[in-house]
Parts: structure tokens; sequence; C-alpha cells
């Protein structure tokens, strides 16, 4: 989400976040299965287990973005809509964030549809470009060749 602190309930540790789709959606059978799940989708993105406790309101905006990412992948969705989720980060997140939605694709095999006012985060995360003007589509064809007519 373009808002990274609007996504997540402020009384919710990471922990529980996490917990919550688990349990939801039925995705681990006891205890340690959900402990299990928690750790390793932390680890997956590069998070350390002692944010557990920590409220995201503690959290840096690359480790919120990071952490909804995390929630989404437990459902492992075959698509993620990826609306401006950079926007309101500083370029050392957005690089870490891009490199990591790059493997999660190669490791997932997940889609993604990346929204964005920035053309060079497009050309950096997309094969395939769609440029929309007041609702309606322009153009859409290859991202290498969007280069030309969006600079």
């Amino acid at each position: 989400m373009q808002d990274s602190y609007t996504s997540f309930d402020p009384k919710q540790t990471v922990r529980e976040i996490l917990e919550e789709v688990i349990l939801y959606y039925s995705l681990a059978r006891n205890k340690p299965d959900v402990e299990l799940l928690v750790f390793s989708s932390l680890k997956e993105m590069g998070l350390d287990e002692s944010l557990q406790s920590r409220f995201t309101v503690q959290l840096s905006g690359g480790q919120r973005q990071r952490l909804a990412i995390a929630r989404a992948l437990l459902l492992k969705p075959e698509l993620i809509i990826f609306d401006e989720s950079l926007s309101a980060l500083d370029i050392r997140n957005q690089i870490m964030i891009l490199d990591l939605i790059h493997k999660l694709k190669r490791e997932h095999n997940i889609s993604g549809l990346f929204i964005s006012h920035d053309a060079s985060l497009i050309r950096y995360i997309c094969a395939e470009s769609i440029v929309i003007d007041h609702g309606q589509i322009l153009y859409s064809e290859s991202t290498s060749n969007l280069i030309s007519k969006e600079c």
C-alpha cells in the first residue's frame, strides 16, 4: 500500500499481524507451525526475528513495506499489486525493496502489477508497461521501448 502506516492495525505487533493471517486462513496446524511460519516469513523478507514484539510505528518505512509483502506472501498469491508502494521510501530502501521483489518473482513465480508515477522505477522492475492518463490507456508495450517515449 502507498501508506504502510494505515495498512496495519497500530495496536498489533509484527507477530500478531502475521499470526492473524496464518490463523484466519488456517495456514498452520499448531502453535509450533505458526511460530515457524512467522519466523520464516520474517527471515525471507530480511527482517530480524527480534522485530516480532514491535509495533509498526516502531519500524522504518522499508521494514513496514517488507512486513506488508510478508503478510501478502503467506497466502501464496499468483499476483501482487504494488500500488505506489515505494513512493514514501528513500532511494536506498526503494532499491532494497525492488531487489526483494525481483528475488520473490524468481523464487515464488509471482507476477506483479506495479503502479507508479516514477518512470525509473518502472524501467527497473517491469518488463511490460501500460501508460494511463486520466483513466485512459495511451499505449502498452515493452518497458525497454517506453524509455524513448517517456523521457
